[in-house]
């Protein structure tokens, strides 16, 4: 798998999972007793129009989209999450059949492939 593969994958099974999901969410709470704030914002999505419903998924879309983007900043070192001067680095690797480095210190940074 290359960088670019993972990020295509991710796309799909992270950023849609995530916006899809929530829609689901609030179309039709899960569960014998859903959250009290879960049955407030179904409610509401449920009274929007479908105009406003296909904004709402938009909206979704983008916030997991900027989720992913941060996160992959992580994972290549432009983003820090450590306060310290003495910073460590991430290296996500995938196995199988060996080891790729999927955000090598060299190449295309995960975030720009996004």
């Amino acid at each position: 798998m290359t960088g670019e593969e993972f990020v295509d994958r991710i796309k799909i099974v992270v950023r849609d999972a995530a916006a899809l999901g929530m829609l689901s969410t609030l179309q039709h709470p899960p569960g014998r007793r859903p959250a009290a704030e879960l049955l407030e914002q179904a409610a509401w999505y449920n009274s929007l129009t479908d105009d406003q419903k296909r904004i709402l998924s938009s909206v979704l879309a983008g916030v997991a989209d900027q989720a992913v983007f941060g996160f992959l900043c992580v994972l290549d070192g432009v983003r820090t999450i450590e306060d310290s001067s003495s910073k460590g680095h991430f290296e996500l690797r995938y196995v199988q059949d060996g080891v790729t480095v999927l955000n090598p210190p060299t190449g295309d940074p995960l975030h720009e492939l996004w």
